[in-house]
């Protein structure tokens, strides 16, 4: 009986492994994060659906998934998104980390640079205003999160009688910029350590250039094109040497 229970509270915790360790690929093939026990990943068909398995019941959660899935259906972007969500610290309460990208290049010191980081604070302070949204502007700069610095812009959001903090992450991806749009109640005090821990999962922050592998291969090509030629030209040596050895020997016959 005791080796029959060994066996099953063994393949529980393998099983748990392998949920703790499950990947969501984000489009165009920038990466992935990692999706942790209690969290639900959304893309693709899941916008088409008025419900899904794993949808919040309570207010406000439930209104603030269906306005930030709402927002992706208005853009046309179903298949360009990502969301992830899960339950907050309280009854009601929602965490989110919406995931895209664009196809842009820059570098973690153009990110950071106060001419971008102005910009972006722009940009996204007029997105959030739509609505008649009150915003206000919390705090932006470097982001350590990820293997290559990115930058974040956290503000502060009221509409109606809610009121919570979003943070827009962007960080290179390569050849494109890797975006993130966090959103949890102000309230949820525990909300951005558990945030944060599923960004700092991505794994696809690279400075712009070429594919790792694809240096690699390159590399590897022109060394294997080099070696032949200095072979090459060995061999062409060694004959011309052999050719005026036997002009040599004939001469003095």
């Amino acid at each position: 009986m005791l080796p029959l229970l060994l066996r099953a509270a063994g393949a529980v915790l393998l099983t748990a492994a392998c949920l703790a360790q499950a990947r969501v690929p984000l489009p165009h093939g920038t990466g992935t994060l990692a999706l942790p026990p209690g969290w639900t990943a959304l893309g693709g068909p899941d916008f088409a659906s008025e419900h899904r398995a794993g949808d919040p019941a309570e207010e406000p959660a439930k209104s603030l998934l269906a306005a930030a899935i709402a927002s992706v259906r208005q853009q046309r972007r179903e298949q360009e998104h990502v969301l992830l969500h899960a339950a907050g610290s309280s009854p009601g309460r929602l965490r989110l980390v919406g995931a895209w990208s664009e196809h842009a290049q820059a570098s973690s010191a153009a990110l950071n640079s106060a001419e971008q980081l102005a910009e972006y604070r722009r940009t996204f302070t007029a997105r959030l205003e739509q609505a008649g949204r009150q915003v206000e502007f919390l705090d932006g700069g470097p982001c350590e999160l990820f293997a290559v610095r990115g930058i974040a812009l956290r503000f502060g959001v009221t509409s109606a009688h809610l009121h919570w903090t979003e943070t827009f992450h962007v960080v290179p991806a390569g050849e494109r910029l890797q975006c993130f749009d966090t959103i949890a109640d102000a309230a949820d005090q525990d909300a951005r350590p558990a945030i944060e821990a599923v960004l700092r999962t991505f794994d696809g922050a690279r400075e712009p250039g070429a594919d790792p592998l694809l240096r690699a291969m390159l590399i590897g090509g022109l060394a294997g094109a080099l070696a032949g030629f200095l072979v090459a030209r060995g061999r062409a040596r060694r004959q011309r040497l052999l050719q005026q050895r036997a002009g040599s020997e004939s001469g003095a016959r």
